[in-house]
């Protein structure tokens, strides 16, 4: 992951924006922002994929993405594309996943100055998973998720399988989960000099669901470097 910008909030002052890849290295771009600390806000990007979703992100044009701009996103968004790191494409159609659309934007910062470094091994705020099993993760994730808001209308029952889950990365070319059947899974592994890492917060689930997680999957001793409270 690297940090390319940063831009002001009015409630989180300054705004990290940070660019990375979901699944892959030459998979669908992926930005995030985190507080000045380094801390974790939110995911500015969102991995949409065919055919659960009415467009794929892996067909857009360099250096586009599709935005979320619900679920608590919506004053950061306003905030990130007035900073003017980003444009909005509205010569492309936005996208379906659900009952919610999401833009295509541009990234404009990296075309009018070079991008830094990259930011040393071990991103901070995230724990590195590289050598889980991303199946595993998907059913795991999914089961220790709930239905909310309107997803309650497109909630199924039960757990995913083996080949649903398998689907999912696959279709993905990685992990970008949102809502899955109805639940708001919002769970995303991006990749980073061949590493893969996912926030030490889980949006809209519990710390101690984190730490679920991570037992689930073998990783027991990164429960710690989850973020309470």
């Amino acid at each position: 992951m690297q940090q390319i910008g940063t831009f002001t909030s009015k409630r989180w002052g300054q705004v990290r924006v940070h660019r990375a890849t979901y699944g892959k290295a030459d998979g669908p771009l992926a930005i995030s922002l985190t507080t000045d600390e380094g801390e974790p806000l939110a995911t500015l990007s969102v991995n949409l994929y065919k055919p659960e979703c009415s467009h794929d992100s892996r067909e857009l044009p360099a250096g586009c993405f599709y935005v979320k701009t619900w679920g608590g996103n919506e004053r950061l968004a306003d905030e990130a594309l007035a900073s003017g790191m980003f444009k909005a494409r509205t010569d492309l159609p936005s996208g379906a996943s659900g009952y919610v659309w999401a833009p295509v934007w541009e990234l404009v910062t990296a075309a009018a100055a070079p991008e830094p470094a990259p930011e040393p091994t071990g991103l901070r705020g995230y724990i590195d998973i590289t050598g889980a099993d991303l199946v595993k993760l998907v059913k795991e994730a999914y089961a220790l998720s709930s239905p909310q808001g309107m997803g309650t209308l497109h909630f199924k029952p039960g757990s995913l399988d083996d080949d649903q889950a398998k689907a999912i990365v696959e279709a993905r070319g990685g992990v970008a989960m949102d809502y899955v059947k109805g639940r708001a899974v919002k769970l995303s592994v991006v990749t980073h000099e061949g590493r893969q890492y996912i926030p030490n917060w889980w949006f809209d689930h519990s710390a101690e669901q984190l730490r679920d997680l991570l037992r689930a999957i073998g990783m027991e001793a990164k429960a710690e470097e989850v973020v309470t409270g």
